[in-house]
């Protein structure tokens, strides 16, 4: 591996591959996972729904899956380690690899890959073909075709790109990534099994240990296998040749029934190492090590280690962190990688019947009646996730309403007796219900959990006593306190990330079951983390007026003295509304913007009370406080039934003298914006180009007020000049499961028109790059299918010259970069770009650092370039994306995301926390969402 000597500490070793030994006999089998919180109805039509109304979210069935899970079972036993392979001091082996060739493949032959095509999408064709080729990129499927193709396995990577996708201009620096290389030696082909059980076993404890017995009757014995808990087994090469036919089954007893259970195991097909199978074979073995091993709680993808809960105490808010990491093990370019990302969940230390009790009083304080207080409790209870800790593995659940006709003396049936909620916990964990009289919780099972069996519900009933809220309330997150010193744990710098990442490798690969694993499947991990080649691109050149400047660390940019390079008309009126009582604090701030914003060409009338007839005039209103009721009301009113530009500044922020100048200077900055001026430009002379360019930014935001969250608000902002100095905004809304491909062709329509009207030239852009954000998990072959071809058209039917680039832009994933400095790591500088390594092989993606932060480690953001028809270079492409990203005028400096992305976000945003409707037409040439 690259980077030099090895760091001190190290994430782990390479393992060693020694041959294989006759089999032994089984381990015992697994540990039972942990009991549901609630058992079920004998009848899953016996749950009964809350009585009350409660307004909640309409979730979408849960399809089948295969959730990680723990291995185990039967298979060919591994050598156990001998004197020569224990570790270190150090952590490290001591004696050298003994490598051995791969077998010869088994009489059964692997089945032939199906590949099925995108109708958008062509296959990667040979280099000497490119030009015959559309620009979109390739989905391949992978055989069987009943499975599902992910995200991760589409290929999106535009034909342009075929023969190289990485950029050459900027300095060539060192990166340190949070990926662990993977070395192995491993067989040829892994065996997939298909599992089937008839009738269909919904208990995963009992699937696991019929799978281990049947295999131990065929002298299979772990760690050769790894079951993935529902239909899949992975096993090795030399196991599976053991195996005289290609289907075995054995019928197992269940509960005293006649019947029984009959477990069929049949040979599917062999999996080449390069194949998707092969990550998920790696993951489910990996949850393994993790669950069953260490002992950690998965919760969603993450696991989490309660023995070492953080406790945060401010105030009256007590919070526990579980410390913990998300992995994965992945293809990328640099080949299989594991990941490995801190992670913290956030447990308030409370319990859902107080929160419910609270919630009541708060409504009969407001003097609502008994039912009406009952009901707007569980209004507010819904949607939120709990958390169980009494079984012997934390479960999560998502709230979907109170039942205020059932208590813990509910009765249902346990097996064949019938038995009470409080009787049922007495029993089985030894837990005594204080409160009887406490309602129960309707719940839904989220995570891995949530896989639907046939003919059986996940709904069930919890006891509020028993459950604990998980995340932060607005109250806490307003608590300046408390985010500091949450921000002192889980905001880790680089260095300490680094740390703590070496000691989980450590951890992890210096366990005895761990390293059983690791030497059966011929398994190795490098011993530091992973150093990728990335460039340190120039800085953005911007222009204000005639001065041209770029951004600098660490002094940034200065503006105050500056005139804005666009500059904006100033109002023909101003209306001022402030309390009573703030009549001298009011006088003060306007004298103070008056002054610091002569510079920018800030030249106001006197401010007095003015009907407002034109759309140059704005209102300014200070709030006694931040209450968001009054604000929306304002904004409604502002943005929709009298559309005027406004701004709206708190009381307790002009209230410090010592920085009212600076707020002052702030405020006259977003007004300047928001009537139309620009403070400065891009300067697009460095990217030797001359096309006409249009920049297009999309995101979504959750609409607040709708109930269940049923739909979300969708903003589209657009550049109208090369410069980046004007914009036009326009906002729809999404129902849940609709495709919004024709609305944004509308939208962009719409722009193109605008971009035409405004340009000197009367004509379309000769290039649109849309940057896409708000993709979620498993959206992204609709947004190929849909909003790509959508787009093109609507492009396509305005100018046939105009070529399009379509970038998704990707902000949460689990990616970090350090950079070495001295003995300790530090965040890379700004405007460090990585396209090799750790991006994937099926995509043209890469990674920027735009921002600089002070706390925590630096998150780069992800550009996957899906369509690419324009003649931009790879390093034209993220020198204007990165240009983009300085081009957010309420900020002195970088943002993570392109301009026209951070202001579809306030904008949607504004919509969907306070206005809930469209906004008029008439305010979309302003920003009037700073």
């Amino acid at each position: 591996m690259s980077g030099g000597p090895p760091r001190r500490g190290g994430v782990g070793r390479t393992h060693h591959i020694r041959p294989p030994t006759a089999p032994s006999a089984a381990p015992p089998s697994a540990a039972p996972p942990g009991a549901v919180a609630v058992p079920h109805q004998a009848q899953p039509s016996s749950i009964v729904q809350p009585v009350h109304p409660v307004a909640r979210p309409t979730y979408q069935e849960a399809r089948p899956h295969h959730s990680p899970a723990s291995s185990g079972g039967t298979g060919e036993k591994s050598p156990s380690p001998t004197s020569s392979d224990r570790l270190g001091r150090d952590g490290r082996r001591r004696d050298r690899i003994n490598r051995r060739d791969p077998p010869s493949p088994p009489v059964l032959s692997s089945a032939p890959r199906d590949l099925t095509t995108s109708p958008i999408m062509t296959r990667v064709p040979a280099p000497g073909m490119r030009e015959a080729m559309p620009p979109i990129g390739t989905l391949s499927l992978v055989s069987p075709a009943a499975r599902c193709i992910s995200d991760e396995e589409m290929s999106t990577r535009p034909v342009k790109f075929h023969q190289r996708k990485t950029g050459s201009q900027g300095q060539a620096v060192k990166v340190i990534a949070n990926y662990v290389e993977i070395h192995s030696n491993w067989d040829a082909f892994v065996a997939l099994f298909d599992v089937q059980f008839q009738p269909d076993e919904p208990n995963r404890k009992l699937r696991r240990e019929f799978v281990e017995q049947l295999l131990r009757r065929e002298n299979i014995v772990a760690p050769s296998f790894v079951y993935n808990g529902r239909n899949m087994i992975f096993m090795r090469f030399a196991a599976a040749a053991l195996l005289q036919r290609a289907t075995h089954q054995m019928t197992f007893a269940r509960g005293g029934e006649a019947q029984g259970v009959t477990c069929l195991i049949t040979l599917a097909r062999m999996v080449k190492s390069g194949e998707p199978e092969i990550d998920q074979f790696l993951n489910n073995m990996k949850n393994h090590w993790l669950q069953d091993i260490l002992q950690l709680a998965m919760l969603g993808r993450s696991h989490y280690d309660p023995s070492a809960v953080i406790k945060v105490l401010e105030g009256n808010a007590r919070i526990h962190l579980w410390p913990g990491f998300e992995t994965s093990f992945a293809n990328y370019d640099g080949g299989k990688l594991f990941n490995v990302d801190a992670r913290f969940k956030v447990i308030r230390d409370t319990t859902m019947a107080m929160e419910i009790q609270e919630q009541i009083r708060q409504a009969l304080r407001n003097r609502m009646n008994q039912q009406e207080a009952q009901y707007a409790a569980a209004e507010a209870m819904v949607g939120i996730i709990v958390i169980t800790k009494y079984s012997d593995k934390p479960r999560t659940y998502r709230v979907m309403g109170l039942d205020f006709t059932k208590n813990v003396e509910y009765k249902f049936l346990k097996g064949t007796q019938e038995t009470t909620l409080r009787a049922y916990f007495q029993t089985k964990y030894g837990i005594t219900i204080k409160d009887a009289s406490q309602p129960l919780i309707l719940a839904e099972e989220t995570g891995q959990a949530r896989f639907k069996v046939p003919g059986q519900d996940r709904k069930l009933y919890l006891v509020p006593e028993l459950c604990h809220p998980t995340g932060l309330t607005d109250e806490m997150r307003a608590n300046f306190r408390l985010m500091k010193t949450m921000a002192e744990h889980t905001l880790q710098p680089p260095e300490n990330r680094r740390v703590k990442t070496e000691d989980f490798m450590a951890k992890l690969l210096s366990h005895p079951d761990v390293e059983k694993f690791t030497d059966s499947w011929q398994l190795g991990f490098a011993n530091d983390l992973m150093t990728v080649n990335a460039r340190q691109m120039q800085p953005v050149a911007l222009q204000q007026g005639y001065k041209k400047f770029s951004y600098q660390l660490p002094r940034g940019m200065d503006l105050r003295s500056g005139k804005f390079h666009v500059e904006f008309r100033n109002p023909q009126g101003i209306f001022f509304a402030y309390p009573a009582d703030a009549g001298r604090l009011a006088y003060q701030f306007l004298e103070e913007m008056k002054l610091v914003g002569r510079p920018m060409g800030w030249n106001p009338p006197e401010t007095e009370r003015y009907e407002y007839d034109n759309d140059r005039n704005i209102v300014i209103v200070m709030l006694q406080t931040k209450h968001k009721g009054r604000y929306d009301e304002i904004k409604y009113l502002l943005c929709k039934e009298l559309p005027v530009l406004s701004q709206c500044v708190v009381r307790k922020t002009l209230e410090n003298q010592k920085n009212l100048k600076t707020v002052a200077t702030k405020i006259a900055m977003q007004i300047g914006c928001k009537l139309g001026g620009a403070p400065w430009a891009l300067d697009v002379s460095r990217f030797n180009q001359r096309a006409n360019i249009m920049f297009l930014g999309v995101d979504t935001f959750h609409d607040s007020g709708a109930k269940g969250g049923t739909r979300a608000a969708v903003a589209v902002v657009g550049t109208m000049d090369t410069a980046s100095t004007m914009y036009v905004s326009r906002a729809f809304f999404q129902n849940a499961r609709q495709e919004i491909g024709d609305q944004l062709a509308n939208c962009v329509g719409y722009m193109l028109e605008e971009y035409k009207a405004t340009s000197k030239e009367k004509r379309y852009p000769d290039t649109v790059i849309f940057y896409r954000d708000g993709v979620g998990a498993g959206q992204l072959k609709a947004v190929c299918d849909n909003e790509v071809c959508a787009i093109e058209q609507a492009i396509k039917a305005k100018s046939a010259t105009t070529l399009m680039a379509f970038v998704v832009v990707t902000k949460r994933h689990n990616t970090r970069f350090m950079v070495e400095s001295g003995k300790e790591m530090q965040n890379p500088n700004p405007g460090v770009v990585v396209d090799e390594g750790v991006t994937k092989p099926n995509r043209m993606d890469f990674y920027i650092v735009a921002q600089s932060v002070r706390q925590g480690t630096v998150s780069p953001t992800y550009y996957n370039v899906i369509y690419d028809s324009t003649l931009l270079t790879v390093d034209q492409i993220q020198q204007l994306t990165y240009a983009q990203c300085c081009m957010y005028f309420n900020w002195t400096g970088p943002v993570k995301v392109p301009a026209p992305c951070q202001y579809a976000h306030k904008l949607a945003f504004l919509i969907g926390q306070s206005i809930h409707d469209s906004p008029s037409e008439e305010m979309s040439n302003f920003l009037y969402y700073l």
